[in-house]
């Protein structure tokens, strides 16, 4: 029996058209299932009018995709028009590929939303979903406070004894799914456990690439696009570009300088950039930005530099402060307050 919905034996489809006859007013193409292997896409693109596909299943040719008949809960609001015929492959061996297990924590990761905006976001979520966790049977806090208690046991019930009749287990359930990030869908509690492994790369003009034949490339880590480019630029002068990257070599400065905090920083460092609360000048062609991880005496603060050519918008290093450090550090500097779009003096 297959995994798709309604029984289907393909993934997805995708109706490619002739651009050149759609432009004229005619709509000429075909459905084609997806995977779909070179020799079968030769003849649907003759059948159609497009020119030949090169051997990466890629048409040279005016074609695009009018529609697509998706099998996947979830998946059809990141398929565009323009995708690559091989980015499509791609993805659809990945989820023949995947046994039972895997294929409903994708679709519960799915259904969650912050890691499918688009076709890349579900492309490297597949490359990480072991740094996933899906708690089939959480639905709510009180399930979430529930399975802590009694299925991990982060307290002893034989040593509380009549007091674990007190427990308020969906206030406990509420407070771990903050803390964890975690989310509640119909297929269960999804939580990031890992830290994300970017499979972006960089070519020598510092834009985004993905290596030929999908051999990604580490070494440089994509994380995500700079918010408050324009209050930056105005504050500190035109920036390169707006990626954030991370390299291999800052990773592990990080881990040797901050032992006891890297794990935690690794964890929050995307949540930090893209939502920090408080951003202001380090020097040198270089900002740090600030956000309180949680109610907790955590902070993490970034360093990133701006104006390098060759570093473009990359993390330089990160550190986890206190409460206290953090509002002298405020309070000796001009501070933008990201929260509020304003720029203070604390």
């Amino acid at each position: 029996m297959s995994k798709y919905k309604y029984n289907h034996d393909c993934p997805f489809e995708a109706y490619i058209t002739n651009l050149g006859k759609y432009n004229e007013g005619e709509l000429v193409g075909e459905w084609v299932k997806f995977p779909v292997n070179h020799k079968e896409l030769q003849k649907v693109m003759k059948r159609i009018g497009v020119c030949n596909i090169d051997k990466h299943c890629q048409p040279y040719g005016e074609w695009f995709i009018t529609d697509y008949d998706v099998y996947v809960d979830g998946l059809y609001d990141v398929l565009g028009e323009h995708e690559s015929i091989a980015i499509l492959n791609k993805l659809a061996f990945k989820l023949a590929e995947m046994d039972e297990y895997q294929y409903t924590k994708f679709l519960a990761i799915l259904e969650e939303g912050s890691f499918s905006t688009s076709l890349d976001d579900v492309l490297e979520m597949i490359e990480n979903i072991e740094s996933f966790e899906v708690l089939k049977n959480v639905k709510n806090n009180y399930d979430l406070g529930y399975y802590y208690i009694n299925d991990v046991g982060i307290y002893d019930l034989l040593i509380l004894g009549n007091l674990s009749n007190y427990i308020d287990y969906e206030k406990l359930g509420k407070d771990i799914s903050i803390e964890e990030g975690g989310s509640y869908t119909s297929r269960g509690y999804v939580v990031q456990r890992q830290f994300y492994k970017s499979t972006y790369c960089f070519d020598n003009s510092n834009h985004v690439v993905r290596e030929k034949n999908f051999e990604y490339n580490s070494d440089v880590i994509y994380l995500c696009k700079l918010p408050s480019k324009e209050i930056i630029e105005k504050e500190f002068g035109r920036i390169v570009n707006d990626d954030v990257v991370l390299t291999k070599e800052r990773i592990k400065h990080i881990e040797e300088r901050r032992k006891n905090d890297a794990d935690f920083i690794k964890i929050h460092l995307l949540e930090t950039i893209k939502n920090y609360d408080y951003m202001l000048d380090a020097g040198n062609g270089c900002i740090k930005v600030i956000k309180q991880i949680d109610n907790n005496d955590n902070v993490v603060v970034i360093w990133l530099s701006l104006h390098n050519i060759e570093q473009a918008n990359s993390v330089l290093t990160a550190e986890r402060i206190n409460a206290r450090e953090t509002r002298r550090l405020l309070s000796k500097n001009k501070v933008i307050d990201c929260k509020n779009n304003s720029i203070i003096i604390m």
